[in-house]
């Protein structure tokens, strides 16, 4: 995941990204999270069953103060919880 985190900077030419199952647990959404402070193209990301928890929901939440591009962010956990922002 951390590769995929460090293309995801630089990557200004992606802008739906949908990530399942991929993550290891906080460790990963954390290091997309630093990702999507930079990134300034996404504009849409949809995540599910990477089992985030609260750690990783808060610096995804961070990480939205300062992306601009994302319009649309959707969460899917085994549990059937969908948190859209």
């Amino acid at each position: 995941m951390n590769s995929l985190a460090y293309m995801f900077k630089s990557n200004h030419g992606l802008e739906i990204l949908k990530l399942g199952g991929n993550m290891n647990r906080n460790i990963g959404v954390i290091e997309l999270s630093k990702s999507l402070k930079v990134n300034t193209n996404l504009q849409k990301l949809t995540l599910w069953t990477n089992q985030i928890k609260k750690d990783g929901i808060i610096s995804l939440m961070e990480s939205l103060k300062t992306n601009v591009s994302l319009q649309k962010f959707y969460i899917f956990e085994i549990s059937s919880t969908k948190i859209e922002y």
